[in-house]
């Protein structure tokens, strides 16, 4: 008797651990946004961050064009009159862009919005994690029509920023919420796919 229960505590101490990692919570919310469960996204991502995503590939896009047509200096000045341009952008509409990503994480039509961008299938989309100062970056695995061809898919990468959260019972049990995209990772992505413009919702 002692046995089993010695056997049930280690087995819920085991569950415990695993719905604390970040791994799992990264793999709960693939999941949750795959079956387009809004609910569940919105208590575990930071909408008005990934709404503002379109406009962000947008402006990054603008600045690597503007340093390959005339050098860093003048793709710096870019970087700088976007960011203040795409701040005012994403002010004024951002509680439409929070809108249409909801619509769209219902629908199930998110790869649609940022430049055709599809996750791996199965577990192909998880390429891995690394701790930062603001949290733990997760490494999201997917593919996009490539830049250079547009006949072929190109593999590419996003890291997006989790940090933890407290339970409701003394901070247990731990979960994680996604905040952000990486920027670098974001400045590959935009080196590698070619930028399709959203496709309207069916």
């Amino acid at each position: 008797m002692k046995k089993l229960v010695v056997l049930a505590v280690v087995l819920a101490a085991g569950v415990l651990f695993v719905r604390g990692t970040v791994h799992y919570g990264a793999y709960r919310l693939h999941e949750a946004v795959a079956i387009g469960d809004l609910q569940f996204v919105e208590q575990h991502a930071d909408l008005k961050a990934f709404a503002a995503l379109p406009v962000d590939v947008a402006l990054l896009a603008a600045e690597s064009a503007a340093t390959d047509a005339a050098g860093s200096l003048i793709g710096a000045i870019a970087g700088a009159v976007g960011q203040v341009i795409g701040g005012a952008v994403k002010d004024a509409g951002q509680a439409w862009a929070v809108d249409e990503l909801k619509s769209r994480i219902q629908k199930r039509q998110l790869a649609e919005l940022v430049a055709g961008f599809a996750p791996n299938a199965g577990l192909g989309w998880f390429g891995g994690t690394r701790e930062v100062a603001e949290g733990t970056l997760v490494k999201l695995v997917g593919s996009c029509e490539s830049a250079k061809d547009k006949t072929v898919r190109a593999e590419v990468a996003l890291e997006i920023l989790f940090q933890r959260m407290g339970g409701p019972f003394l901070g247990f049990p731990t979960d994680w919420r996604a905040v952000r995209v990486d920027k670098d990772s974001l400045k590959a992505f935009v080196q590698t796919c070619r930028l399709l413009p959203p496709v309207p919702q069916r």
